[in-house]
């Protein structure tokens, strides 16, 4: 697969279309596909081919990226009613991009197969800024050939590309743990910042000294300015990261290791899409914060239950 080949891009979203754009320009034939029309519209304007289904993607791209949000969503475009992995020609390489489970990333990798298909798992990181510069960091899992293969056009789109070897289940796997820190670094970024209002604190000093100091994260540099600013269009949404907490300690169970602040930053996820939040950009979760009863409780676990409460 080389530029100039032909590749499809499901999924035309936050992330999906600054993707499907840096590929582009990298000189790729990309045909995009969303249910959205103004997703659509978006790709159209920078002279992207689009479909609203995938029964419009050429049964000779080369390769196909799913860039969508669930696992369901996974198996709907490939293997639903109108699923690609029948239609696709033998060979083609199908690069699984969104965040999942590892069984389900194993599951999908194998009925790929069944059909004659190459699989790869290739969950992204960095967030819509990193996706439009081609900046991302993209961890991925599968046959030495088929990352080979994929190089080409995963390498326009990525800072650095981490092999995690053949077995399928792990690039999800290294993606969720990074999911989790993201949580709990953006639930404490929004309760600092809180409680720095409820001080009368200058708020912009504290981001600069923090964003220059021991305390500072990728999330509190990047989310805090969203909470201070009035609401803007979502990339990241609430239910996102509440899915990824969920899985999160579902994981957690499974190998039987503690999740303790990450069922904490759950709760607080949790609340924000219980109140209506879900669809919002993840830092409007210091709005929900705004509205718990402020006295003070007398212990931790009556605070984590002041959140589980909302």
């Amino acid at each position: 697969m080389s530029p100039g080949g032909r590749l499809a891009v499901i999924g035309l979203g936050a992330m999906g279309l600054p993707i499907a754009a840096r590929l582009l320009e990298a000189g790729f034939d990309v045909v995009g596909v969303d249910v959205a029309e103004a997703a659509r519209r978006r790709f159209t304007e920078l002279g992207g081919r689009v479909g609203a289904s995938t029964r419009e993607v050429p049964p000779d791209v080369g390769a196909v990226i799913v860039l969508v949000v669930t696992a369901d969503q996974v198996r709907a475009v490939l293997f639903g009613e109108a699923g690609l992995a029948d239609r696709l020609a033998p060979g083609t390489l199908v690069i699984v991009s969104a965040t999942i489970g590892p069984r389900d990333a194993r599951d999908v990798a194998a009925r790929l197969s069944e059909r004659g298909l190459r699989p790869l798992e290739a969950p992204v990181s960095g967030g819509v800024k990193r996706a439009r510069r081609g900046d991302l960091s993209i961890i991925v899992a599968g046959d030495p050939t088929d990352v080979a293969r994929a190089q080409p056009v995963l390498v326009p789109i990525s800072r650095e590309l981490f092999d995690a070897g053949p077995g399928f289940g792990t690039a999800c796997t290294i993606k969720l743990l990074n999911q989790m820190l993201c949580g709990v670094h953006l639930a404490i970024a929004a309760e600092t910042m809180l409680l720095a209002e409820r001080l009368g604190l200058d708020q912009e000093l504290l981001y600069r000294v923090v964003t220059q100091s021991s305390g500072n994260s990728h999330m509190f540099a990047d989310r805090v300015p969203q909470m201070r600013a009035p609401p803007a269009a979502t990339n990241s949404a609430v239910d996102v990261f509440l899915k990824d907490r969920r899985r999160g300690r579902e994981t957690g169970r499974e190998a039987g290791a503690p999740t303790i602040l990450t069922a904490a930053a759950e709760a607080v996820f949790a609340g924000a899409s219980a109140a209506g939040l879900g669809a919002t950009n993840d830092s409007r979760i210091i709005g929900w914060l705004r509205g718990l009863q402020t006295d003070a409780p007398a212990s931790a676990d009556e605070d984590l239950a002041m959140v589980q409460r909302g």
